[in-house]
């Protein structure tokens, strides 16, 4: 099972130099991570876009989701086997949404509805699909089921031609039980701020990764600065409750972590802490 490293950083232990300004950059990329614990996420901020696939189909239990604009989910799904990758929602969720479909399988469809996400009846949400011009004389539409106190949304294949659907409807349909579920996956989130012309842009991308997941706490809205033996450098942001959560690669064995935030009008950086992830004490 994968660990999982809790760092707190001490702000008393750690002073260090001031200056009175940060100087200008034309980006800035923060990283930070939303731990999946044997397919269960707490809660999950929709960008941009969000990237769930991994060549495998997977089911997401999501207690809360957070839409920002109308972001894009790309999810896996295998036609001839009528399944997707599958999101359920407990919290209610209000907004719109936009599914982009990665097919892993033959390019075959089955007489089968496919389910990709649940939601609480309370929802107030607006999907659209983007769907292939067709797939094996076959398109697809986005209907919506109720059944006790949840909403269903799934993708139902439409037959263009009477041939179709008569060839469809003799065939058997295996029962697919092969969800995949991995503990040791996050959801790396990029967060990329950009001054353009005078203005200023946020774009946020997500992906499903595997990685080594870290998080910690420090004084509220910190820069985070994670400094790898190879000296590549990410940065993260904490929250106004002084939390933070990211990631490093699986091969990192060490990282050398400080922290700059604002103290009376100026900025403090920290002295660089090491921090092993490898070796007798992280076992």
């Amino acid at each position: 099972m994968k660990k999982i490293f809790r760092i707190i950083i001490s702000v008393l232990l750690l002073m260090s130099c001031c200056s009175n300004q940060i100087a200008k950059e034309n980006s800035e990329l923060y990283i930070s991570a939303v731990p999946v614990n044997f397919n269960k996420i707490e809660m999950l901020d929709l960008g941009d876009i969000t990237d769930l696939t991994n060549k495998e189909i997977n089911l997401y239990s999501i207690k809360k989701v957070k839409l920002k604009n109308i972001p894009k989910i790309i999810l896996d799904i295998d036609y001839s086997k009528g399944i997707s990758d599958g999101m359920l929602i407990e919290e209610p969720i209000k907004g719109n949404l936009l599914i982009e479909l990665n097919s892993i399988g033959k390019e075959q469809t089955i007489n089968k509805k496919i389910p990709f996400l649940r939601v609480n009846e309370n929802s107030d949400l607006k999907v659209n699909v983007n769907f292939p011009e067709s797939i094996d004389n076959t398109i697809f539409e986005v209907v919506k089921e109720k059944k006790g106190e949840y909403i269903y949304f799934l993708l139902k294949p439409l037959f263009l031609d009477e041939n179709t659907w008569e060839r469809k409807v003799k065939e058997d349909i295996e029962k697919e039980t092969n969800i995949a579920f991995y503990e040791d996956n996050l959801i790396a989130q990029y967060h990329l701020k950009e001054r353009i012309g005078g203005k200023i842009y946020n774009r946020n991308l997500s992906k499903l990764k595997k990685a080594t997941y870290l998080e910690g706490n420090s004084i509220e809205n910190a820069e985070i600065n994670i400094r790898k033996e190879n000296g590549t450098i990410i940065k993260t942001k904490a929250d106004e409750h002084g939390k933070w959560r990211t990631f490093v690669e699986l091969e990192d064995n060490k990282i050398f972590m400080s922290q700059k935030y604002k103290l009376k009008n100026k900025f403090v950086r920290t002295l660089e802490v090491e921090q092993k992830l490898r070796g007798e004490n992280n076992d």
